[in-house]
């Protein structure tokens, strides 16, 4: 599995104006981002625990969803951001409890707007826990802290 941090870290040459330098290695990138995971529809819970009522993670050929606390927790969910909380067994299949960002904002708009390169500002999450199907997850985030209550999401072009 890829070191997601090696990921970003490929796309930086030093410690300096890292944001500038993500945005011109994404606007390099193909024009018109999307991110070319397979189908979230194939994403299989794993190690049911019993005494928990819960699984302990999800995972594809593209990527591993865990609840927190793990670096395997966050998520693109439509507009939105997840944070996962449970994977629990529902009469549906699995459904996952997890905390939304659902108005992430932009993180630079230099060159151009960061979340139409998937990265976004992320620091309010909703109070409430919400049920997420797995069909509807679009892919998976890295979180880099800004301070305490303000993250970096980057939706992750390759996360296998």
């Amino acid at each position: 599995m890829k070191n997601e941090l090696g990921v970003i870290k490929r796309l930086l040459s030093s410690g300096v104006k890292t944001a500038q330098q993500i945005a011109r290695r994404l606007t390099e990138m193909e024009f018109g981002y999307s991110a070319p995971l397979s189908s979230s529809t194939s994403l299989r819970p794993y190690q049911y625990m019993e005494n928990k009522g819960c699984y302990k993670y999800v995972s594809n050929v593209d990527m591993k969803l865990a609840p927190q606390p793990s670096r395997d927790s966050y998520f693109k969910l439509g507009e939105s951001i997840g944070k996962i909380k449970k994977i629990l067994k529902s009469d549906s299949g699995v459904t996952i409890i997890a905390d939304i960002c659902s108005a992430p904002e932009s993180f630079f708009s230099y060159p151009d707007d960061s979340r139409r390169y998937g990265v976004y500002q992320v620091s309010k999450w909703t109070d409430q826990d919400v049920q997420v199907n797995l069909q509807d997850i679009s892919g998976k985030c890295m979180m880099l802290p800004i301070d305490k209550e303000t993250w970096v999401a980057i939706h992750l072009l390759h996360t296998g």
